[in-house]
């Protein structure tokens, strides 16, 4: 045996090592080139630059819109991370002073959801940090673990006076351990719907442009949530009179202002077809017979969710339009550049008017389906 081990050349082939073995099927079937088994150096993927940081402090509920309005901008001209945060401060013994802190928690959780879905309509996925300890401490430290470039406050409740406390933004910048810039947001001093009637279109400034862009993505967004509604309205109270009216409807509402100004005879033109073209359609939803579910669901999703993603490519035209008018353009707003129409994406996370687009779809499907199984 050891010899047989040790010279194992010298060995004849016994019978059944000649028996050769039969190719493989998947040889047969695919009779190309064998799969080299020596790995191939796959390319790494190098990181890229970290992006920007930028914290929105939520103090309380009454300062959230400016803040939020603040941070929506300023992300979009940095290519900005957000992230949202609101600092629990410690429990009082006081009944009153804990139900007043219980009620404005609800109020802003609530606000805090809303912050989230208005931010993601322009690509902004912001963070969430609920943090419990002394405000100037938390967000101190948060400004420089993250390596912020930015802390947004709203108007601070707490006016200046020689009897009472730093507001928290005073504090902060005092602080000499906090090295990002704070910021406290004033309101808008440029509202689209109600100032850019008084305006030239050369007139019009790089901010300028810029609030009118995400006046725009808003206003997609209340159209879709204002038809969607108007639908509703017909499937819940079939008997009562249906309001045909722009009063209620905020994109009407800008175009008249538009017309009456003279100045914008080109923005109309983009936009005053499609606002038409939704309201015959709410017209002829209007006629249908009672509980007609069957032609309500086919005038839905044969016209009305095609006239909102056209409406969508519209006010991307209505952007350009403006900024041909600057040197030096903003950055774009995603939710404009973008082909993809959000009511086409079945596979995305629905919030807002969104989920009421999706849930009317469905409601008129269980609707038709137990009006079959009655009849």
């Amino acid at each position: 045996m050891q010899h047989d081990l040790k010279y194992w050349k010298q060995l004849p082939v016994t019978p059944r090592g000649q028996i050769v073995k039969k190719p493989s099927m998947w040889k047969c079937l695919f009779p190309g080139q064998t799969i080299r088994k020596t790995s191939v150096k796959k390319k790494q993927t190098k990181s890229s630059e970290p992006r920007p940081q930028i914290i929105g402090a939520i103090i309380d509920s009454s300062s959230r819109h400016a803040m939020l309005t603040e941070v929506r901008k300023q992300a979009l001209i940095r290519s900005a991370e957000v992230t949202l945060v609101h600092v629990i401060e410690e429990e009082s013994d006081c009944h009153t002073t804990r139900y007043g802190v219980t009620v404005e928690g609800e109020q802003l959780m609530a606000g805090l959801d809303r912050s989230v879905q208005n931010l993601r309509r322009f690509s902004i996925d912001p963070g969430i940090r609920l943090i419990r300890g002394d405000a100037v401490d938390v967000l101190g430290n948060l400004c420089n673990d993250l390596g912020a470039d930015l802390l947004v406050f709203g108007v601070p409740r707490r006016k200046k006076s020689l009897l009472r406390g730093a507001s928290v933004p005073s504090r902060l910048e005092k602080k000499k351990e906090c090295l990002c810039q704070v910021v406290v947001a004033a309101g808008e001093q440029f509202l689209p719907e109600t100032d850019l009637k008084d305006l030239q279109p050369e007139q019009l400034t790089k901010e300028q442009v810029l609030t009118c862009d995400i006046f725009l993505v808003d206003l997609w967004f209340e159209h879709l949530h204002y038809h969607t509604d108007f639908i509703y309205r017909l499937l819940l109270y079939p008997d009562e009179d249906v309001d045909l009216s722009e009063t209620n409807c905020r994109f009407g509402q800008f175009l008249i202002s538009l017309k009456m100004s003279g100045n914008w005879e080109q923005l109309i033109s983009i936009l005053d077809s499609i606002h038409l073209q939704f309201h015959e359609v709410a017209a002829r939803m209007a006629e249908l017979p009672l509980h007609d579910h069957v032609g309500l669901q086919d005038l839905y999703v044969r016209e009305s969710l095609p006239l909102s993603c056209q409406l969508k490519k519209e006010l991307g035209m209505a952007s350009l339009l403006l900024r041909s008018q600057l040197e030096e353009e903003p950055p774009s707003v995603p939710f404009l550049v973008d082909k993809a129409c959000p009511v086409g994406m079945h596979n995305l996370a629905c919030y807002g008017p969104l989920l009421g687009a999706l849930n009317l779809d469905q409601d008129l499907c269980a609707l038709i389906e137990k009006s079959m199984v009655e009849n």
